[in-house]
């Protein structure tokens, strides 16, 4: 009876965990989903010299239709829209575009309502940082 009980305990946070590894592999497969996306446009934007607009539209569909979430959901800061950088032949400040991209997360914690956890604070972000030089030439 006492081993019956034991298992009763134990059972529900043993299929928790298996619960939240499979959970943290599909985020980590999404943030890598979303930084392929992200590196892509950010290649257009180095031979372009900045990001196009219609360029920061499209990854935000394309980031929205992977995740299936609203495109308002995801947020990208580009510091040079609009402000075309050209190549330098040394390194150069002038030359680097920046980038900031914010994806959400809907559930970081498998079963968070057995720890308590509502489904308001059960979600996250992936954020995705970086910069490229430019090539474009002038």
């Amino acid at each position: 009876m006492k081993d019956l009980l034991v298992l009763l305990a134990c059972l529900p946070i043993a299929i928790a965990l298996t619960l939240q590894i499979s959970l943290n592999s599909l985020n980590q497969h999404d943030a890598v989903k979303v930084s392929k996306i992200v590196n892509a446009y950010a290649e257009e934007a180095r031979f372009d010299g900045y990001f196009k607009d219609d360029d920061v539209d499209k990854m935000k569909k394309e980031i929205a239709d992977t995740l299936n979430c609203e495109e308002d959901e995801v947020i990208v800061n580009c510091t040079e829209k609009r402000e075309i950088k050209y190549k330098a032949t040394t390194y150069s400040n002038n030359s680097k575009i920046e980038y900031s991209v914010e994806a959400p997360i809907k559930k970081v914690i498998a079963a968070g309502s057995l720890y308590g956890i509502s489904d308001a604070a059960n979600k996250g972000k992936i954020i995705k940082e970086g910069y490229v030089m430019s090539e474009k030439l002038r």
